[in-house]
Formats: structure tokens, C-alpha cells, sequence
């Protein structure tokens, strides 16, 4: 079975980039500091960033590479329950009916992890810039209390 590998980051003070090796396949996430945001360039939220990204490619991966064995699994158990002399208690039906199941179950999975993965990237995305807005806002009123004096 093909292992997950520990992941890889690479920083070079605006961009941030992280690769997933899962067996031969690879998979890129890149997170780039936006303009507005120099002032909070870090290396530690960026390759969050580029880390999510890449788990979401992985998560689209597993998701598009179950999708056909489920259709095609699914289309046989259909022609079996077509036939009126399928004995759906027979070894070899429940057999395949097990296998549809848990091919069924991964690309579930793998679309419920690919959609919690978005949701925490969204999620993370809008907690950066509500923090930003408000030590911009800070910043701004100490400067205003400093001219003031």
C-alpha cells in the first residue's frame, strides 16, 4: 500500500511551497504573500497555506481515482440485480456488493476530506485577515495618538 510522506516545505521570503509524495504521485501546494500584505509575511502561515493546498490536491486526487471504480462496480451490481436469478445471499454476489461498498466509502471519504480541507483553508484565509484588519486598525490609532502629542 502506498504511504503518505512526510511533507516537504520550501520558503523564499514571499512564496511558500509544499510537496505531498504519496507513492509516485505528487502533489503541490503554493501559498504567495499578496501585495497588501508584506507587512505580515510569515513563513509559518504561508506554509500552512501551501500545506492545505496540497492536501487539497491530494484529497481531488483520491476522490477522481475512486470515482471510476465506484461507477464501474456500481453498474455491476446493478446488472446483477437486473437478473432474476441473482441470489444476492450467494458468495459471489456479496462479494461483489462488498467491494462496490468499500469503493463506495473511500470516494465518499476522500470527497468529505477534500470539502473539510476547503472549509478549513476558507476558514484559516478569514481568520488572517479579520486579525490583519484589526492590528491595521491598532496601528492606525496609535499613530493617530502619537501625531496628537
Amino acid at each position: 500500500m502506498n504511504k503518505l510522506k512526510e511533507p516537504i516545505f520550501f520558503y523564499d521570503g514571499i512564496t511558500s511551497k509544499c510537496i505531498i509524495k504519496y507513492g509516485k504521485q505528487e502533489f503541490v501546494g503554493e501559498a504567495t504573500c499578496h501585495p497588501e500584505d508584506m507587512d505580515f509575511v510569515s513563513e509559518k502561515t504561508g506554509s500552512n497555506i501551501a500545506y492545505l493546498k496540497a492536501q487539497i490536491n491530494f484529497y481531488k486526487y483520491l476522490r477522481d481515482s475512486n470515482k471510476p471504480k465506484v461507477n464501474a462496480l456500481r453498474e455491476v451490481v446493478a446488472l446483477f440485480e437486473q437478473s432474476g436469478k441473482t441470489n444476492k445471499k450467494s458468495y459471489e454476489y456479496r462479494l461483489l456488493y462488498r467491494q462496490y461498498y468499500l469503493a463506495y466509502v473511500d470516494y465518499k471519504t476522500s470527497q468529505f476530506l477534500l470539502e473539510t480541507k476547503k472549509r478549513e483553508l476558507r476558514e484559516y484565509l478569514y481568520q488572517k485577515e479579520k486579525l490583519h484588519k484589526q492590528i491595521r486598525l491598532n496601528r492606525n490609532k496609535s499613530k493617530e495618538k502619537d501625531t496628537n502629542k
